[in-house]
């Protein structure tokens, strides 16, 4: 058990909270109140529309609230200096699968006008593979 320093003083939970006001007889001040840093609550004033926002982005991301603001206020936190090039990576190869996808798009796209100007037969894959002499 910790010994209390102050006799006005008690200790609750790791916490000093008086028990009354008064002046601290080692300093000649007034005493203090201490909170652990761990749980300290904070406010901040937010329009409705700021408010609505930021629960909604939060919404988004899966996470509460409390957890959004401290994410935006402080960072990624825990992530790696390396994160950032991972998630660049990540977007330059859904950029490139997008290219790819938009050319498949417009080379299928041609093919499909050129049949219709020009009356080309379609074959089924079936026909496809007996034309070309593959089995299966």
């Amino acid at each position: 058990m910790v010994k209390n320093p102050i006799p006005n003083l008690r200790l609750k939970n790791e916490s000093l909270i008086t028990t009354k006001a008064g002046l601290d007889p080692a300093c000649d001040n007034y005493i203090m109140h201490y909170m652990p840093a761990k749980d300290v609550p904070t406010s901040i004033r937010l329009s409705q529309e700021e408010k609505r926002r930021i629960a909604t982005a939060a919404r988004k991301h899966g996470i509460s609230v409390a957890a959004f603001i401290k994410r935006a206020a402080l960072g990624a936190g825990s992530k790696s200096p390396d994160a950032g090039l991972a998630r660049l990576e990540e977007m330059a190869k859904t950029l490139l699968d997008a290219i790819e996808d938009e050319r498949d798009y417009r080379m299928a796209s041609e093919s499909w006008d050129h049949h219709l100007r020009n009356k080309t037969r379609l074959y089924t894959g079936e026909e496809l593979k007996r034309e070309l002499g593959l089995s299966g």
